[in-house]
């Protein structure tokens, strides 16, 4: 019975997520967040000075966090830095921060990271901190430049402070009057009412999220090789890998090995196209009659200023000899089939 009781409690006891962590210290200013984060859009997020910027003043503006959720019910912390940019041009409307609990009408996180939306918490650009439809009294306006901010919820209630040069407030809401919690947390900038100009417009660092409450999913990285597509026709396989736009700091070449005879053997190391980050091979003489592994690597600094090793793989499949071929033809597609089971068994 003992050994019963423990093996039950094991099943129950939740492992704790090792943090989020992210200081946005790449080396390289680029318009890519990096592996663990889903822009909307990419062309308005980017890493420049060791942090992350929004460059449009619009609404609901967002990085959304793909590898680490909130659960819904369990405590955690989230804190991070904050601020506005070019006060000279700011209108008092609109909030940057977080997005807590994304959701969207089928459930899916990728769903939730492109059209998810979730509660808003931060600082409002008059200076008071929002969470929700909530408002704190006191303004935090003289220091919107920057601001710390620490989100705490405990399983009842959500308290957020906000701390600036001198000045600090703190709003607790309960957690019955606000909508539910779980889903993925996103970097957040809405401010519909500012005029738009050249530059950054909102800035985040050092963000942090850990506790009981946060689910960690590192199978969700998407990058930083996005994706690869190559066709083979009599005897010469061309490949292209899409990577994410880069910096002059990263590394511009990647390269292409293949497997053969239980070996890894070199292929072609080639430059990244500056314009279209796409890495391009050629291969002449390629072997039709048998399915092929490969790998793309591409070495880059992480957040940690780390070097680490991108690799990709895949299997160039042999030329058909069968003269009977199935064909799939694919157009666009609404998010409400995702993901398409029945089209994906059938090619």
């Amino acid at each position: 019975m003992l050994s019963a009781a423990l093996a039950l409690s094991a099943t129950l006891i939740k492992p704790i997520a090792p943090e989020a962590s992210f200081t946005f210290s790449s080396p390289s200013d680029r318009v890519w967040l990096g592996e663990d984060w889903w822009a909307n859009p990419l062309q308005d997020w980017r890493i420049s000075g060791k942090r992350a910027e929004c460059l449009k003043a619009a609404k609901d503006r967002n990085a959304a966090l793909l590898t680490s959720v909130l659960d819904g019910e369990g405590a955690f912390d989230l804190s991070l830095r904050v601020g506005l940019i070019n006060m000279s041009r700011r209108k008092p409307v609109g909030v940057i921060g977080v997005e807590l609990g994304r959701t969207e009408e089928y459930g899916h996180y990728k769903g939730a990271a492109v059209f998810g939306r979730g509660i808003k918490v931060g600082v409002a650009a008059s200076g008071e901190l929002v969470v929700g439809e909530h408002r704190g009294t006191k303004s935090l306006r003289a220091s919107i430049e920057e601001i710390k901010l620490n989100i705490s919820f405990d399983g009842s209630s959500l308290t957020l402070t906000g701390t600036g040069d001198g000045v600090s407030d703190t709003l607790v809401v309960d957690a019955a009057d606000l909508p539910s919690l779980k889903g993925p947390v996103a970097l957040m900038s809405h401010l519909p009412g500012f005029t738009d100009a050249e530059g950054a417009d909102a800035w985040f660092d050092d963000f942090s999220m850990t506790g009981p409450g946060v689910d960690s999913h590192q199978d969700r990285k998407f990058g930083p090789i996005l994706f690869s597509q190559f066709t083979l026709s009599r005897g010469d396989l061309k490949m292209t890998a899409q990577m994410p736009p880069l910096g002059d700091g990263d590394q511009q070449t990647a390269k292409l090995e293949f497997k053969r005879i239980g070996q890894w053997r070199k292929g072609d190391t080639v430059d990244i196209h500056p314009d279209s980050h796409t890495a391009t091979f050629k291969v002449k003489n390629w072997p039709t009659g048998a399915d092929t592994p490969y790998r793309i690597t591409w070495e880059y600094m992480n957040d940690a200023g780390d070097k680490v090793k991108a690799q990709r793989y895949g299997t160039v499949r042999r030329e058909p000899t069968k003269r009977t071929l199935r064909v799939g033809a694919l157009t666009c597609f609404y998010q409400t089939g995702y993901p398409s089971n029945e089209i994906a068994e059938g090619v």
